[in-house]
């Protein structure tokens, strides 16, 4: 018997920056992950045309890479994940304020 998976939407580079962007991770740190150059990642992550199913999969793992290693910072700091996610929610909220 064959299983088959709900279709999805396909993933853009601009999907990828809003999850970076959520999780903090600097552009440069990205694109080092992915052993790209500054600019091509950040016009990658600019563009709306659909990835590939293997280029989705390379940023998936390089922002879990990346994510984990910001925790692993954080922690060697002091700080816990969910001073972290206070702090993104306050940021937010000035931003929103601001406007």
């Amino acid at each position: 018997m064959l299983i088959s998976t709900a279709p999805t939407a396909p993933v853009t580079g601009r999907d990828f920056a809003r999850q970076r962007i959520l999780l903090g991770i600097p552009v440069g740190t990205m694109a080092r992950e992915l052993g790209l150059k500054h600019e091509a990642y950040a016009a990658q992550e600019r563009s709306v045309a659909a990835m590939s199913d293997e280029q989705a999969v390379r940023w998936r793992l390089a922002l879990a890479s990346c994510a984990t290693a910001r925790a692993a910072s954080l922690a060697h700091q002091g700080f816990a994940l969910s001073d972290l996610v206070a702090a993104q929610r306050q940021a937010f909220r000035a931003v929103l304020l601001a406007k």
